[in-house]
């Protein structure tokens, strides 16, 4: 059997795994925007030999990773990086909440941030732009990840996984919050869910 896994992120990332056998026999990556047209025309040569029979955003390598949160990964200044990183931890994943980060980073806590400007276009800039407010008028510490869709066909796989994973719908508005234990369960706390709230859940996650 002879079949091609087709990987895709954003418009100039995209990677191609012909497998023969259930055998990896070839790889193809486009990670640069100027090496689209090579990249393109290979594409086109492989697509017209095989039949595509799956597709993969990036950060997801098989659907069997659903349930698993340290499989995941996502961009922070355009470079991979794995969830495996946060394993042992208490994650919150949220846009802000720097007071939180502060207090409890030292004790197990690890708050990663997703910037999403498909709420009122709250998120205009770049993500070197969010980084620099953050870091300079809030003095957050914590890694903001680059620029994420939620909701939509366009959705980071990091929020398909959290909302499949919580038993939840679509993100109703910017700092939907979710909390994952150190057995990987994942809760979802609404936009304006009183900090304390938060707090309390984090310190019993923590056994503190």
């Amino acid at each position: 059997m002879s079949y091609l896994v087709v990987a895709f992120q954003g418009t100039f990332l995209f990677k191609i795994i012909h497998f023969r056998n259930n055998k990896p026999q070839v790889c193809i990556s486009c990670l640069q925007k100027e090496h689209l047209n090579i990249c393109r025309r290979r594409l086109l040569q492989i697509l017209t030999s095989f039949t595509v029979l799956q597709t993969i955003p990036r950060g997801m390598s098989s659907a069997s990773e659903l349930s698993h949160f340290y499989a995941l990964e996502a961009l922070y200044e355009g470079k991979w990086v794995s969830f495996e990183k946060f394993r042992n931890q208490v994650v919150l994943v949220t846009n802000g909440l720097v007071q939180l980060d502060q207090k409890y980073r030292n004790k197990g806590l690890a708050v990663i941030a997703f910037p999403c400007n498909q709420f009122g276009h709250q998120e205009p800039f770049s993500n070197e732009e969010i980084r620099k407010f953050a870091f300079e008028k809030y003095n957050a510490t914590f890694p903001i990840f680059d620029k994420v869709d939620v909701n939509g066909p366009n959705a980071s796989p990091v929020y398909q996984f959290l909302k499949k994973s919580s038993h939840t719908g679509d993100i109703e508005w910017n700092y939907v919050k979710f909390l994952i234990n150190l057995q990987g369960k994942v809760s979802r706390f609404a936009p304006f869910t009183d900090p304390l709230e938060l707090e309390k859940t984090i310190r019993t996650y923590l056994s503190l």
